[in-house]
Formats: C-alpha cells, sequence, structure tokens
C-alpha cells in the first residue's frame, strides 16, 4: 500500500477515534474508540519513525529519533 498512504488513513483513523471519544455516550462506544485510537497510533508511528529515520542525515539519525519518541 505505500507507507504515505497508510499514514494517512492512520491519522484519518485516529481523528475519527478522538471524535467518537468526545462524542460517546456509553461504554461501549468508548470502548470501541479507544481500541480505534490504541490501534491507528500503533499503526502510524512506526511509519512517522520510518520516515524521519529516511529524511534525516545519518550523523543526526539518534538525535532526531530521540526527539521524535519523546
Amino acid at each position: 500500500m505505500g507507507e504515505i498512504k497508510l499514514l494517512i488513513l492512520g491519522i484519518l483513523g485516529l481523528s475519527l477515534g478522538l471524535l467518537l471519544i468526545g462524542f460517546s455516550q456509553s461504554l461501549i462506544l468508548l470502548l470501541v474508540a479507544t481500541t480505534l485510537v490504541a490501534w491507528e497510533i500503533s499503526l502510524s508511528q512506526p511509519i512517522l519513525n520510518s520516515l524521519v529515520f529516511q529524511m534525516t542525515p545519518p550523523e543526526e539519525q539518534g538525535q532526531i529519533l530521540g526527539i521524535t519518541s519523546s
């Protein structure tokens, strides 16, 4: 699918999950929304790290990846 398309999908899913958390009025919907948020973060975070790693010069990779993970 490609990193960029997966990242866009992850960000859209994360946005939907956060929106559902704000409007949830039942425990079931809240659990579904938080599960969606956790799933999309676990999808998009490694892709973001990979893209940052690819765009950063080798001598700065450790510093930049430390900043992005914090």
